[in-house]
């Protein structure tokens, strides 16, 4: 559960990816040079503003439940603000490492998401800012829990998913789903019942 009790730190799944050649030895995000901040490829550059983009809009697969709601808290190590900022962990993504270990930190998913889902959702929205070329997003600098100009992260759970093709498909999964639960018996469906 992303967060079971107000008073207590909530549980997250921060998702880190970056982008590699087809050899698997080259990395992509990486520009030239070293040091306390790499500097990035333009593909980085879109990768992020896709990710940045699509927050909203997929925040249904990192934040599935009620309670992934409650963990987004000012001053709870939970991004509040879709934003991105350098090693920045008030922002919703943190760039980090250097060299091939550069990377981006999406730090919207709670412990709740489904790591597929989420891992899915974070693949298809950077590739949506590369194949729309979307412009680089500017880094942040600062404490982005008090700056409340900066787009904030979902306050509840939207009603619907994010498109229709994307309604159907989780319509077929969850009728996949209670098909093979209600048809397949289970260890614990078949014990005997101590009622009497």
């Amino acid at each position: 559960m992303a967060k079971y009790d107000m008073a207590a730190a909530g549980s997250s799944f921060h998702l880190h990816s970056s982008l590699w050649d087809k050899t698997g030895r080259k990395p992509l995000f990486a520009g030239a040079g070293r040091g306390a901040r790499t500097t990035s490829t333009p593909l980085f550059g879109q990768w992020l503003a896709g990710q940045m983009g699509m927050a909203r809009e997929f925040a249904y697969f990192y934040a599935p439940g009620v309670n992934s709601y409650k963990r987004y808290q000012s001053g709870s190590f939970a991004p509040t603000r879709i934003v991105a900022g350098w090693d920045n962990r008030t922002c919703g993504f943190r760039l980090c490492g250097e060299g091939g270990g550069f990377r981006v930190e999406n730090r919207i998913p709670g412990a709740d998401a489904n790591p597929y889902l989420a891992f899915a959702a974070t693949i298809a929205a950077g590739l949506h800012g590369i194949a729309g070329r979307l412009k680089a997003p500017k880094l942040y600098e600062g404490n982005a829990y008090e700056d409340a100009t900066l787009p904030r992260c979902p306050r509840r759970s939207a009603r619907r998913s994010p498109s229709s093709s994307a309604r159907r498909w989780r319509a077929r999964r969850s009728a996949t789903a209670w098909s093979s639960t209600t048809c397949t018996p289970r260890a614990w469906s078949n014990r005997p019942s101590t009622r009497s």
